[in-house]
Order: structure tokens, then sequence, then C-alpha cells
């Protein structure tokens, strides 16, 4: 999702905006699964979410 404030000369005939012309511009993004290896939890930390999961 990406939000952000944009003036009205700044929109295009195809109803689009260029990314440089996005004020404040915000990018979330999300999923399920990790993306890296760099993104795994610790594997002490992985025994204790599975002990104590909550």
């Amino acid at each position: 999702m990406i939000t952000g404030v944009i003036r009205l000369e700044d929109i295009d005939y195809t109803n689009t905006v260029s990314h440089d012309k996005i004020a404040e511009m915000r990018v979330a993004y999300g999923g399920r699964r990790t993306l890296s290896d760099l993104q795994q939890p610790r594997y002490g930390t992985q025994v204790i979410d599975i002990l104590f999961p909550f």
C-alpha cells in the first residue's frame, strides 16, 4: 500500500502519478512468509516461542 500527498496537477491523463511527485510517501508491505534468511528469528528465540507461545 502506498500513501502520500499529491497535487491535482501531477495526476496524468491515465490517472497515474509518478513516484517522484508523491510528497510524504509511505510504503507498507506484508506477507505470510519470510523474504530471506536474515528475517528468520535466531534458534534460541524460536525455541522460546515454541515453549512459551504467549
